[in-house]
């Protein structure tokens, strides 16, 4: 939601990937068209713990989506990058993808969602292409 006031900047509530999460249990298999995996109930709680616990709350969220294969894509946009990270809920691994829309180079990394260090690492590349979206 969208709030102005005189003297401040827009501000874009932020949104709750929980929240989000949630609304994907009510999905069965075949919900696309009858194609599609339902995400399992035990990983997107996984998930959402694993939002909360290392993701920090002034940091711009992702939207998030589920995929075909029962997983979850996390997605952020910047003036300058465009960031993917797409989550299976089963081997709570991820691949990070980071498409650099000036230069056109991507890159693409493999991380395991239990380790903080991996958190660690997505929370410090999300906060420095926001930075780099603020000059």
């Amino acid at each position: 939601m969208r709030t102005e006031s005189p003297g401040q900047v827009d501000v874009l509530e932020p949104l709750r990937v929980r929240a989000c999460l949630d609304e994907f249990r009510d999905m069965r298999d075949g919900w696309f068209e009858g194609q599609g995996v339902a995400p399992p109930h035990n990983g997107l709680d996984w998930l959402a713990d694993c939002f909360e616990r290392n993701y920090p709350g002034d940091l711009h969220p992702p939207h998030v989506y589920p995929t075909f294969d029962g997983g979850i894509q996390a997605e952020w946009s910047f003036p300058s990058r465009e960031i993917d990270l797409e989550v299976n809920l089963i081997t709570h691994q991820a691949d990070w993808y980071n498409l650099d829309l000036r230069s056109e180079n991507d890159e693409i990394i493999s991380l395991n969602l239990d380790d903080t260090d991996a958190w660690a690492w997505l929370v410090g590349e999300i906060r420095r292409a926001s930075a780099e979206s603020d000059e």
